[in-house]
């Protein structure tokens, strides 16, 4: 086309129509189904704002991408407020401005050029926070993959409009400019194919991203190295608090903390046992204004007044319901800790560290078809593989309390009680079980170490020190002690302050 004129853009919009009627319909839709969430208000210049920051980072993203990341622009607060960088929001003034000159000044002579640009405009509208949802990233890398359609066009335009003495030389650079960006992308592309790797990148260019503190955590977890993940927690609440609040972060690095601190506190420790389990009642029912944890490794306060703060403490009702029935299972109280359990899976049916606590709970009471009919819902709901390594525990043990209820009462039975206990990971009952034979298992040196093992998972150091002392060379009591921490995920000395990288 010659050029781009009123008559021509009425004839665009009209045949528009009914692409922006469905467009309009899927929003409205939207807006009472799936309403956005917007956890802190905005006035006038702060939306002005995101959205001048949001297209700052845009421009230097499309013509200058470096650092790539998944975690463009992290949204955060200082003292209650957003942050925003001014010189993006400098930029994004300046870009808008350039696009919509050049546009409008290419409408008569290189239409290809206005449509192009306005297209690359009009696609990135949706992105850039001009509703703003507040999600922990301003912007996206692949929010762009569809507006560099209309940079595309208006390129295309510009280089068809030339000389050919010229088109030559500009089909030669945007070759060179192809082959350098399709490198950057297979570059990128690498970074995806490891995932430890990837968060290592994420944290090195973003210290403050609580996604990779996220991911470092359940990282340790699983590798059941709970002191580093705890640390991780740690830093996770202090960086939330600092920059995250209005997303209300703080509450689930808290109960992250909280519940890594279970999981390396001893079942001999009742007293912290039943800490934890006041601080999970108070972070349940939200009762007071601010909760606060305290031990010698850790020191936490949570201020429960703000609405992102609740609102994160009613999505982990179910999960902090579910530590607690662990708590009172470990405590040998299987009333209440089947009675959580059950609060726990009617609250989030399916979830599967939730089926998981509780089947456990279950198993401990001896229950085991309540706590199969948990996992078998978890299984139908979500997936088995969450729950196979659960399921496979449960069965063991219910085969040895099967076996135990086919012997008479004696030492055997006692024996395999014990067992059952020990593979539900109850160690301070199945300690408790046999703590009164002590002096007779004593006796038996093969079986002897075994519940010197027992009595230092159960927490109990000084019976399995004298235990260790009767059957064991000396210059093996420290290797034996640290394998035994380090299976069951504790370390010598617990260092809670967050490390400086992961």
């Amino acid at each position: 086309r010659t050029a781009v004129v009123r008559a021509d853009m009425a004839a665009m919009l009209r045949r528009s129509l009914p692409q922006f009627v469905v467009a309009g319909g899927y929003l409205a839709v939207r807006s009472v189904l799936m309403p956005l969430f917007s956890p802190t208000p905005l006035t006038v210049t702060e939306r002005a704002q995101l959205v001048l920051e949001s297209m700052g980072r845009y421009a230097a993203l499309t013509f200058a991408p470096h650092d790539l990341s998944v975690e463009h622009a992290l949204l955060s607060t200082h003292s209650g407020k957003l942050a925003f960088d001014s010189r993006y929001v400098l930029l994004g003034a300046a870009f808008i401005l350039l696009i919509l000159a050049i546009a409008w000044f290419t409408r008569l002579r290189a239409p290809g050029v206005a449509v192009g640009l306005a297209l690359f405009m009009t696609l990135l509208l949706p992105t850039s926070n001009f509703v703003p949802a507040l999600l922990h990233t301003m912007i996206s890398e692949r929010f762009l993959y569809t507006p560099l359609l209309g940079l595309a066009l208006a390129l295309a335009s510009t280089l068809a409009a030339l000389p050919p003495t010229r088109r030559a030389l500009g089909l030669g650079l945007t070759a060179v400019g192809i082959a350098g960006f399709a490198l950057l992308a297979s570059r990128r592309a690498a970074d995806f194919s490891d995932e430890d790797e990837f968060w290592r990148r994420e944290y090195s260019l973003h210290p403050e991203s609580f996604a990779a503190m996220l991911y470092f955590i359940q990282r340790d977890q699983e590798a059941r190295d709970f002191p580093s993940a705890l640390s991780w927690a740690a830093r996770g609440a202090a960086v939330s608090a600092k920059h995250y609040r209005h997303l209300g972060m703080d509450a689930k690095f808290v109960v992250s903390g909280a519940q890594l601190l279970l999981r390396v506190t001893a079942d001999r420790d009742a007293e912290r046992l039943r800490s934890l389990d006041a601080f999970f009642d108070q972070l349940a029912t939200r009762r007071s204004g601010a909760v606060r944890f305290q031990t010698g490794e850790l020191d936490v306060t949570l201020v429960l007044g703000s609405p992102p703060v609740q609102r994160r403490l009613e999505q982990n009702r179910p999960r902090i319901l579910a530590f607690r029935a662990e708590i009172a299972s470990r405590l040998g109280d299987d009333v209440a800790a089947t009675r959580l359990a059950k609060e726990a899976t009617e609250l989030c049916l399916g979830c599967a560290e939730v089926g998981s606590f509780a089947a456990m709970a279950y198993a401990r009471a001896s229950r085991y078809s309540e706590a199969e009919a948990v996992l078998d819902e978890v299984a139908r709901r979500s997936s088995e593989v969450d729950i196979e390594k659960t399921r496979q525990t449960m069965r063991k043990a219910r085969a040895l309390a099967m076996k135990a209820a086919s012997v008479p009462d004696g030492a055997l039975r006692l024996q395999l009680r014990a067992q059952e206990l020990s593979t539900l990971e109850a160690w301070g009952r199945a300690y408790a079980v046999l703590l009164p034979h002590k002096t007779s298992i004593q006796q038996a040196p093969g079986v002897a170490l075994g519940f010197a093992e027992l009595a230092f998972r159960a927490g109990d150091r000084s019976v399995a020190d004298e235990m260790l002392a009767q059957v064991a060379p000396p210059e093996t009591h420290a290797a034996l002690r640290d394998e035994w921490a380090r299976t069951m995920g504790w370390s010598a000395s617990l260092s809670i302050p967050p490390r400086a990288g992961p």
